[in-house]
């Protein structure tokens, strides 16, 4: 039961920053994650990366670089309404 209400949360808190650019950086901890979660396997499960796994990484990794350091009008972080909290974001 607690894990379930962590798993609400964890998806309920994204949607409740009061900037734009919020799914920008989500989507860069995803690439962090995916790589991540490869290295906690092999270290702490034993698990063994392939060739595959160490592409699928680099390749998430490289999309983490474009999404954060891609140039963007205003350097990349915009003020924006929040989809929970639209009162939040516009007080800044």
């Amino acid at each position: 039961m607690i894990g379930s209400c962590v798993l609400i949360l964890y998806g309920f808190v994204p949607c409740a920053q009061p900037i734009a650019d919020f799914g920008r950086l989500y989507a860069a901890y995803g690439g962090f994650f995916v790589a991540l979660s490869v290295a906690w396997a092999k270290v702490f499960d034993g698990f063994k990366p392939d060739a595959g796994d160490f592409i699928g990484c680099a390749i998430a990794l490289i999309g983490v670089g474009v999404i954060l350091f891609y140039p963007r009008p205003g350097g990349g972080v915009e003020p924006g309404a929040s989809a929970v909290f639209p009162k939040l974001a516009n007080e800044t």
